[in-house]
């Protein structure tokens, strides 16, 4: 019995030790799995949205993102001005800057150059992404030595804005050549209160650059650079063609302010100081808030008129880019897809934003509306400035030089053959 008494305590212990891991075996096997968190993929998008267009952005992508649980999208304002040296000095020091950049659709090369951006062709081909999607022009503002280096978001292009009713009072149409331009700015052009001095021009070019130029160069076929890009061939004669013609408005038909009176084209427009001038989408709005301009009554659109190569005019706007070293390229690229897509493009027309998707610019925003109607025509004819990882330096050299051509320091071929000579040593 001494020995039964000693060794019982002992036995119940072990049977309840028994038990407990038999039931707790029982318990993990009967217990289902705990679900792994599924990791969320935080996308980094820089964008230089003004408040109007981020306010709708913003709530696009607050859509897209209930669709995407696994994908978060923080959207960081950078300065234009800044993007690229921030972009630039990250990667340098071996940091991601970003996932996805809304960048200008003039220096996208620059980055695809410096060997900086993401390479899309495959991620493109993969989600069906067609370059026969989109107005030519954007799209080619991508394409760097062969490589996709970019989706083209966003874009814009110069038309005429015309004053209605001033043309009405003259009895005169809108021009579709340079020689109708000429010859009704010349009817346009008056001396109001007969002081001597002009008070309301019939045109207003203004600009040394070529935002402004490369248009016309376009229309008379003149080109900044060679097909190989080695040469700059602004000098040629369909070079100094297009700029003798914008200089006789000024200082032989006399029907174009000279440059110490230029203004900006949408206050000419609303002040009545000139009957016609450049502008973009933005033009509209600018005319209507800023200088209270009965637009709906008295501004007319027109598409740019032809020159001896036809019709022409210069594209502006923003790409997608995705900097090298993203951890997330899949889903980037998802998101950029949704950006170029017909529903995000077509709401961001209701915030002036002009889609580069040609499905988009058929919206039903632009039904009705002859300012898209007539921005939608002239992308047909619309072409990027020069594709260049020099393009900065290549226009600041034109610039220079067309400013003294217009100042009257030098001829047009004077002063295209120097910008042709010190663009040449650039290159």
């Amino acid at each position: 019995m001494k020995e039964m008494k000693g060794v019982a305590p002992v036995a119940i212990a072990v049977v309840i030790i028994v038990a407990v891991i038999a039931a707790a075996a029982a318990y993990l096997y009967l217990k289902p799995p705990e679900e792994e968190e599924e990791e969320i993929a935080a996308l980094r998008f820089w964008h230089s949205y003004g408040a109007t267009e981020l306010a709708k952005a913003e709530v696009l992508i607050a859509e897209w993102d209930e669709d995407h649980p696994d994908i978060e999208v923080e959207m960081e304002y950078v300065p234009y001005d800044m993007l690229f040296q921030k972009m630039v000095t990250l990667l340098a020091a071996g940091e991601v800057p970003c996932d996805l950049a809304r960048y200008d659709v003039a220096l996208t090369s620059g980055l695809a150059d410096m060997g900086v951006l993401m390479e899309l062709s495959d991620l493109a081909e993969a989600a069906g992404v067609s370059e026969d999607d989109f107005y030519p022009g954007p799209w080619e503002t991508c394409v760097w030595e062969g490589g996709l280096y970019g989706l083209p978001l966003d874009t814009t292009t110069r038309i005429l804005f015309y004053r209605k009713d001033l043309f009405e009072a003259e009895g005169v149409s809108v021009p579709t050549t340079w020689d109708e331009l000429r010859s009704v700015a010349s009817q346009l052009t008056k001396d109001l209160d007969a002081d001597g001095v002009t008070d309301q021009w019939g045109f207003l070019y203004e600009g040394y650059d070529t935002w402004h130029f490369n248009s016309f160069l376009w229309q008379a076929g003149g080109s900044e650079l060679s097909s190989d890009m080695k040469t700059s061939t602004i000098n040629n004669d369909k070079g100094v063609e297009a700029l003798q013609f914008l200089l006789d408005l000024i200082y032989v038909d006399k029907v174009n302010p000279p440059p110490e009176i230029w203004k900006w084209p949408v206050e000419a427009l609303s002040t009545g100081e000139t009957a016609m001038g450049l502008s973009g989408p933005w033009g509209w709005a600018c005319a209507r808030d800023i200088f209270g301009l009965d637009v709906e009554a008295k501004l007319g659109f027109a598409t740019l008129p032809a020159g001896p190569a036809g019709e022409a005019s210069v594209i502006g706007g923003q790409n997608l880019v995705m900097p090298k070293f993203t951890e997330h390229p899949e889903e980037a690229f998802e998101l950029a897809k949704y950006y170029t897509s017909y529903y995000y493009q077509s709401e961001m027309m209701k915030v002036e934003q002009f889609p580069t998707l040609k499905a988009a610019s058929e919206a039903e925003v632009i039904a009705g509306n002859p300012l898209w109607a007539t921005v939608a025509e002239q992308m047909e004819t619309a072409r990027s400035r020069v594709i260049h990882p020099k393009y900065a330096e290549i226009n600041d050299i034109t610039h220079k030089y067309l400013e003294e051509a217009f100042a009257q320091l030098k001829t047009a071929q004077e002063a295209l053959d120097v910008a042709a000579a010190e663009i040449n040593e650039l290159l």
